[in-house]
């Protein structure tokens, strides 16, 4: 018999696996119908919707300064809108080595790295 909270971690851990796995397929049936950065803006559009509805009926206490909320906006950019356009646009790509090169260019080009 596991610990009281280990149910809760595994259901959570299984979760997370399958939204995380199924994004891959998601990004492949979008792109058969859409453009790469106009399904990245669709998909971040709707669940940053979701979660700011989710936000306000927790009660949750968003950004009140003006440069707490530039941060917030600065911060979607660039974790999400950028790096998730670079992962569909190499996903609709042909060429082996552009989609290589073109995959996670925030790693590539971390400060600390080098």
């Amino acid at each position: 018999m596991g610990s009281p909270g280990s149910g809760r971690l595994a259901a959570a851990f299984l979760v997370l696996t399958l939204v995380w796995g199924t994004t891959w397929a998601v990004i492949r049936v979008g792109l058969a119908g859409i453009p790469p950065f106009t399904g990245v803006a669709l998909r971040f559009a709707i669940a940053g919707l979701l979660l700011l509805a989710l936000a306000r009926r927790l009660g949750v206490r968003l950004g009140r300064s003006r440069r707490e909320r530039w941060l917030w906006v600065v911060n979607g950019l660039l974790s999400f809108c950028v790096s998730y356009s670079v992962v569909y646009w190499s996903e609709d790509c042909e060429d082996t080595l552009q989609c290589v090169t073109s995959t996670s260019p925030e790693h590539a080009f971390h400060p600390r790295r080098y």
